[in-house]
């Protein structure tokens, strides 16, 4: 029993000598916490941390493992008894120093995007923060597909799959660039000719013209009548009279009026139209507008005979309209059948 004493003395010094070392130390830190150069430490004091005490941060006067990081310090997952973010605040990482500054919680120095958590319109909705003005056009809610977070202005493109609406909504030379004063008459949107990368190359769709074909074709606009092109006197007769808006070759045209019709043999129009104008030099004007006033020449009296004892002839005159002058049976003399 008196052997044990010297040990248990010698224990209850030890621990009075550790106790008297610490109280000593503490009084001695905070004796010389203003000219402590902290610095030193690797984590200088900036801002509001100047005005910690020092047993705010090294709880207990536990210097060794005192972290570093905002948000271990800034949490409630520590004794550290640093203020923590609010309910209300923005879903973002933990990293404080991505936005706030030591001076202050209000003081932001910047809005590291990346820190953030959530989609754009979770904070740019006009209550948390600035969002889409009254006068933004007609699209998705995700901002950055055509801005960055460095400015609403500085837009690096427009996402055209995020905009709602017709191209003319914004594309009316108010919003965006629109049709341009030498621009085709039509009444479709943009898309039916253009693409959203660019405005040229475009292609065409002739359905939607509200104009006639020479508004565009001629020659400055659009590929015109080249020189040595049929000779037009008659001004309701377009590109479209002859042409098909897939290519301008073969030619067509059908005719209408006192022409009798599309003769079977088709002849070239250089054959009736001779000098290459719709104004057409009648072989034998006496007889125009009928199938003589052509075929004068091909005219047989003999077959055409009027009556008999004397017999007498039809002249060419009296049977000038070839295909419609005699009681015939149908296609006997129309432009179209083999036997005429």
């Amino acid at each position: 029993m008196s052997s044990s004493l010297p040990t248990l003395r010698s224990v209850f010094c030890a621990v009075l000598l550790i106790l008297f070392a610490g109280l000593c130390i503490s009084a001695i830190a905070e004796e010389n916490s203003s000219s402590f150069d902290h610095f030193k430490t690797g984590f200088p004091l900036d801002g509001l941390h100047q005005q910690a005490e020092c047993g705010d941060c090294h709880v207990k006067g536990v210097f060794l493992g005192t972290p570093r990081e905002c948000e271990l310090c800034h949490s409630n997952r520590m004794a550290i008894s640093g203020s923590i973010k609010p309910t209300n605040h923005l879903r973002t990482t933990d990293l404080c120093g991505d936005c706030h500054s030591p001076l202050g919680w209000n003081v932001i120095i910047r809005v590291e995007h990346a820190s953030m958590i959530g989609s754009c319109v979770s904070c740019h909705n006009n209550t948390v923060e600035d969002g889409k003005p009254g006068n933004h056009i007609n699209s998705s809610n995700e901002c950055e597909l055509c801005h960055t977070a460095n400015s609403w202005t500085a837009l690096v493109r427009v996402d055209h799959a995020a905009v709602a609406g017709s191209c003319s909504t914004c594309h009316n030379n108010v919003i965006a660039t629109g049709k341009h004063s030498a621009h085709i008459g039509t009444t479709s949107e943009c898309d039916q000719c253009h693409i959203t990368a660019a405005w040229i190359p475009a292609t065409f769709d002739h359905s939607s013209i509200s104009s006639g074909c020479g508004s565009c074709h001629d020659g400055v606009t659009a590929t015109g009548k080249p020189t040595g092109h049929f000779v037009l006197s008659t001004p309701s007769l377009d590109c479209d009279s002859c042409h098909s808006s897939v290519s301008w070759l073969p030619d067509f045209y059908i005719h209408t009026g006192a022409y009798p019709g599309d003769h079977r043999n088709n002849p070239s129009c250089l054959a009736c139209h001779t000098t290459n104008a719709e104004m057409i030099p009648w072989q034998f004007p006496a007889h125009q507008p009928f199938c003589a006033a052509c075929h004068q020449n091909d005219y047989k009296p003999g077959p055409h005979k009027k009556s008999e004892n004397p017999d007498t002839f039809y002249t060419v005159g009296e049977l000038k309209d070839c295909a419609g002058a005699c009681h015939e049976p149908p296609g006997e003399h129309s432009v179209n059948a083999s036997e005429f």
